[in-house]
């Protein structure tokens, strides 16, 4: 695994924050700042509220994007880039499969790009001995869609016949 950029890139699917986590991150902040104006003026308050408020959507921003995408060299997610020489079986996953494989059927040393909201996921197996993850695990609000972009440029670039595996 490297963190090179992908030269040519068809980006697949770009994730954002659901607008009911902002909602939520709006709450927590508003609580925040209601405590913040019992303890301290007026004034200090206000500039405590604006800080945190930036601060809050920057870091809702940051977290909640992340973006896949394909090209001449391997996949990228955010910014890792698995090469397509060491890129194994690609399955896509339902929520049920992705669940499970969060959970008792997860490997410890499983690479994830997993997001709370994102119920689907694409596991791609590493095939690279020196790289300590065995597969990466990717969510995705359509499994079926990022998996078969992924064998299909794969397939172009490198000429696999590996093909997408449902589960």
């Amino acid at each position: 695994m490297q963190t090179a950029p992908v030269t040519t890139t068809r980006r697949i699917e770009r994730q954002s924050l659901p607008w009911w986590w902002w909602g939520i991150g709006y709450g927590i902040w508003a609580t925040f700042v209601i405590a913040v104006l019992i303890v301290i003026p007026p004034g200090a308050a206000a500039v405590v509220a604006v800080v945190t408020g930036i601060l809050l959507c920057l870091g809702l921003a940051w977290w909640g994007r992340t973006t896949i995408a394909v090209g001449d060299t391997g996949v990228q997610v955010g910014r890792s880039t698995l090469e397509w020489p060491y890129v194994g079986e690609i399955r896509a996953l339902d929520a049920a499969q992705a669940k499970r494989r969060l959970g008792p059927e997860a490997k410890a040393t499983a690479w994830l790009a997993v997001r709370p909201w994102l119920t689907e996921a694409v596991e791609i197996e590493v095939r690279d001995p020196a790289d300590p993850h065995p597969y990466w695990l990717v969510g995705c609000r359509d499994s079926i869609k990022v998996a078969k972009a992924l064998v299909e440029t794969r397939t172009a670039v490198v000429g696999s016949a590996d093909d997408v595996s449902g589960g």
